[in-house]
């Protein structure tokens, strides 16, 4: 799994990036400027194509020297910052069905890397990392790893809640690009941390179990695996409980805690509560976006 201790401080880069929404195209500070401004993003001193490794729109003398120091600034930059996973593109073979032991390994050890990136883009850096630290440990100590999204429908399988949020935040990341989400100024971090915990509330929620199925083949009935529901240790409800979890470890703003509150749409919400949600669609795009993403992940057509 990831370890917080592997990250390079910050203040040890020459350079710091940031990612201009999914693309590979980052915005280039003086690692100096950014801790003397307390992490305001305020004059770039220029753009880095990652696909290209070039250095481009320069609004400062950069010599030639200077855009070399760059591109090796960018190396230190992607090996030592988990900020480099959010908005990166998942390898689909992450995501696919019946995956042995090391992919759920790699699974757990990508979600726990963009998890911690996006807290840290959130609260501010390296102010974040204990508050990635204490989410890990506490996601650790549950069954988020090996538990299912749902007991018979989508990903009801061991691993199941972790490669569904994983193929939310895919999901996430493309509905960023269409021109409705881009133009809305949705801030990365923030969609990442959205669709990572949106599905908290499903922790420690479905235990092992059996159910009799008659084989066709023999006429005879046997008991095979299933998951069945426990009673919730935090019964607010279906969003409301993922809102409840992630807000004890980092902040949530007005748009992400209502993204979270809403995700599931239409479903599980009472004809009381259908004026807050229809409210929240309307005025913010990430409540939108999560609802869109959660939905698109549990189709059979869904791109990855």
């Amino acid at each position: 799994m990831f370890e917080t201790s592997s990250i390079t401080p910050m203040a040890s880069l020459p350079f710091w990036f940031v990612r201009n929404s999914v693309s590979r195209i980052w915005s280039v500070f003086n690692t100096a400027d950014m801790i003397a401004s307390q992490n305001n993003l305020v004059g770039p001193i220029a753009q880095y194509n990652e696909e290209l490794g070039e250095v481009f729109n320069i609004n400062h003398d950069i010599t030639a020297a200077t855009s070399a120091e760059i591109r090796d600034g960018f190396t230190l930059f992607i090996n030592g910052r988990p900020e480099y996973e959010v908005g990166k593109h998942i390898d689909s073979s992450l995501l696919a069905d019946n995956a042995d032991a090391s992919i759920h390994h790699d699974r757990g050890y990508l979600f726990e890397k963009i998890l911690t990136g996006a807290i840290l883009i959130q609260e501010g850096n390296d102010r974040g990392i204990k508050q990635a630290e204490r989410c890990i440990n506490w996601l650790r100590s549950t069954d988020f790893y090996s538990a299912p999204a749902s007991t018979r429908y989508h990903e009801s399988e061991p691993g199941g809640l972790l490669k569904h949020t994983l193929k939310v935040l895919v999901q996430a990341y493309q509905l960023m690009t269409v021109p409705t989400f881009a133009f809305a100024n949705l801030n990365l971090g923030e969609v990442t941390l959205a669709a990572l915990a949106h599905d908290w509330c499903k922790i420690g929620k479905y235990e092992l179990s059996t159910r009799n199925v008659k084989n066709e083949k023999t006429g005879t009935w046997e008991k095979v695996p299933c998951y069945n529901y426990k009673e919730s240790d935090i019964p607010f409800g279906h969003g409301v409980a993922s809102m409840y979890v992630a807000m004890k470890f980092f902040r949530l703003n007005m748009q992400q805690a209502l993204a979270i509150r809403w995700h599931m749409g239409r479903w599980y919400v009472a004809d009381s509560d259908i004026n807050d949600l229809q409210h929240s669609n309307e005025k913010y795009p990430l409540v939108h976006l999560i609802q869109f993403a959660d939905q698109l992940a549990i189709t059979e057509y869904a791109i990855y």
